[in-house]
């Protein structure tokens, strides 16, 4: 696929899940200016010249609401293996879910301090009729999880806990709860609780 032909449909998609996130919390969720490039990873120095608040405008693929310190980032994937593309993004030779987990929490880590701002990632695979978003434990824990599900005991949810490994400390940094999108509604009042600063 060609770089410019990926860039639109990762445009599109960081669209498509702003409009989302803007309809279910009833307030605006923005696609980031530059997608996150500006300040991201390679780029970081950049942010080293802003204060924080200017940082955060350019973090991730989707800008909050003001008042909300939440890093978004979305990825739409081709993957070529057509018997397992969920499984091989998430484990085997491909395991693109670490790489897209790295990347997220070092644009979390603002302050290169290790302490990270609330962060969801959304993923979809080509092919795949299904879009998933990963939430860490600092958002979703299991008594968070068991709270949601006693609040409305009629849904069960399907999801996948994945453990984070920090390769260079060789140790479990954090778990990922990793829902279905379709599950997003029933979690956002949440999300936004942990990633609201005030104001």
């Amino acid at each position: 696929m060609s770089g410019s032909v990926s860039k639109r449909k990762g445009s599109s998609f960081e669209r498509e899940v702003a409009k989302l996130l803007s309809e279910l919390t009833g307030k605006h969720y923005q696609r980031t200016a530059h997608s996150g490039a500006f300040t991201g990873r390679s780029n970081s120095y950049r942010a080293s010249k802003m204060d924080t608040r200017q940082a955060q405008v350019f973090l991730g693929d989707i800008t909050p609401p003001e008042n909300y310190n939440l890093v978004i980032e979305c990825k739409n994937y081709a993957y070529e293996n057509f018997a397992s593309k969920f499984h091989g993004v998430m484990s085997g030779e491909n395991l693109k879910l670490d790489t897209w987990l790295s990347e997220l929490r070092a644009d979390a880590d603002i302050n290169k301090s290790g302490e990270l701002l609330p962060h969801l990632l959304f993923f979809k695979i080509t092919g795949v009729a299904k879009t998933y978003f990963a939430m860490p434990s600092s958002i979703c824990s299991d008594k968070d999880l068991l709270e949601i599900l006693n609040r409305d005991s009629l849904i069960s949810y399907a999801y996948t806990n994945y453990g984070y490994i920090d390769e260079a400390k060789n140790e479990l940094e954090e778990y990922y709860k990793i829902f279905d999108i379709a599950y997003l509604e029933d979690f956002v009042s949440l999300i936004e609780e942990k990633s609201y600063i005030g104001g």
